[in-house]
């Protein structure tokens, strides 16, 4: 029998406008009252060209999102990995894992949507799929092990320790997100789930099954592996106003919003925008 749970992204990049503080906050307690399974926040780090879009930085969102929570797994979707010092972003995570109480959950990519971020923290855009690798194993060392010691490309470490370790008894789950054949790899591989970006559904069908052919090649139990969806939706009470916001939403990326893409993207006759966008997890 196939477990679907839905979880909602708060933000992170706002181009409708930046909630304030309790307005956010507010909307995170009623997400985990309504039976939500995660909530995440994306993360950016300047506003994207093309127009003014407020950014909140998402880790510290999710700290306050975990003070104010129960039940709701919390977690970056998508943390841009290659951006960080992997024992930084280890360390973000434990401390999320400590304050939720064993609710944290990570989502990466290897970024790239906005390609003039990367000048700004001297990463080049070619680098990206190792340093995510790289990073990845580095970051589950310092996670598992006591004593971490550690060469790679881009990291060196000797006899590094990171206490406290993660309250859940699987350790913090990883979810790993893209749709080209290293990423998909790299999930199956490496990760406890893919975190698939908007797609079509033959595209998920094809891509998903990369995903579990380059897992079960490598000798992992693929049972409870886990397939994330990620569906945004435009609403407005106007469904034409809605297709061409979603549009122009999808616009963003490199290759253009096909019309099955929109309107998949679209939600019409609603009495106001919500701020949130709903991620769907498969198991």
């Amino acid at each position: 029998m196939v477990d679907i749970k839905f979880g909602v992204q708060l933000g992170g990049t706002w181009p409708l406008g930046v909630p304030s503080g309790k307005e956010l906050l507010d909307l995170a307690r009623h997400v985990d009252g309504l039976g939500y399974d995660s909530v995440h926040s994306n993360d950016n780090l300047v506003s994207p060209h093309g127009g003014p879009a407020p950014v909140l930085g998402c880790m510290q969102v999710l700290s306050a999102i975990a003070a104010v929570t129960q039940q709701v797994k919390i977690g970056p979707y998508a943390l841009q990995l290659p951006m960080y010092n992997p024992a930084v972003a280890a360390r973000m995570m434990l401390t999320l894992d400590h304050l939720s109480g064993g609710r944290s959950l990570l989502a990466v990519s290897q970024g790239g949507a906005h390609e003039y971020e990367w000048g700004i923290v001297g990463v080049e855009l070619a680098e990206r799929g190792a340093r995510q690798a790289e990073g990845l194993e580095l970051i589950r060392k310092l996670w598992a092990e006591d004593r971490v010691t550690f060469e790679g490309d881009f990291t060196k470490m000797n006899d590094v320790n990171m206490e406290p370790k993660s309250a859940q008894p699987g350790g913090i789950p990883v979810w790993i997100g893209g749709q080209h054949s290293g990423a998909l790899a790299r999930a199956g591989k490496m990760g406890d789930g893919w975190a698939a970006p908007k797609v079509t559904t033959e595209f998920f069908r094809e891509s998903s099954a990369k995903v579990l052919e380059a897992g079960t090649d490598s000798g992992r139990d693929m049972k409870d592996f886990q397939y994330v969806v990620e569906l945004g939706i435009h609403m407005d009470q106007d469904i034409g106003k809605a297709r061409r916001e979603a549009a122009r939403a999808l616009g963003e990326s490199k290759e253009p919003p096909t019309n099955r893409h929109v309107d998949g993207a679209v939600a019409g006759h609603w009495k106001r925008r919500r701020l949130c966008q709903p991620y769907s997890t498969v198991r």
